[in-house]
């Protein structure tokens, strides 16, 4: 994710920090697979920054798991300064 944030604020100037939270919702299915990834919110102003995280958790794969249904989660990232 630091490359995703990296990126995101080289189009920014330097008084002007990205910070905020991209909040990925996600389907893991019994196989341990992902689908239906998709940006649940952004609060970052920053398509690209969502786009990025995006297509990381698309690329994600779980162990696969005893329930017959997918199970579905979103999970919050949040960026900004290091201090």
């Amino acid at each position: 994710m630091d490359r995703c944030y990296q990126n995101a604020t080289k189009a920014l100037p330097a008084d002007q920090p990205l910070s905020g939270e991209v909040d990925i919702g996600l389907a893991v299915m019994p196989t341990g697979a992902v689908h239906n990834v998709r940006v649940a919110r952004n609060t970052t102003g920053s398509n690209d920054l969502g786009a990025c995280v995006q297509a990381i958790a698309a690329s994600w794969s779980f162990p696969p798991h005893g329930e017959s249904d997918p199970v579905e989660f979103i999970h919050v990232f949040r960026f900004g300064p290091r201090q």
